[in-house]
């Protein structure tokens, strides 16, 4: 589940123009992972979508933004 979120965070992304390149995503895929995920009462961690977004773009981690 975290993974799903962190695609389609990734695709999102890319709709807007701030990631180019990358593998394709399958949003229908990865919306009814969400989706099945939250009928069942789980919840996406927002830290693993996070750091999930910092190793694809190659960036450090540097902590919280204030």
């Amino acid at each position: 589940m975290d993974a799903a979120r962190a695609i389609v965070t990734l695709d999102a992304a890319r709709a807007y123009g701030l990631v180019r390149g990358g593998a394709e995503v399958d949003l229908e895929r990865c919306l009814w992972i969400l989706e099945r995920g939250e009928e069942l009462g789980y919840v996406p961690s927002s830290v693993a979508v996070h750091t999930a977004m910092i190793e694809y773009l190659g960036m450090e981690y540097r902590g919280p933004t204030p």
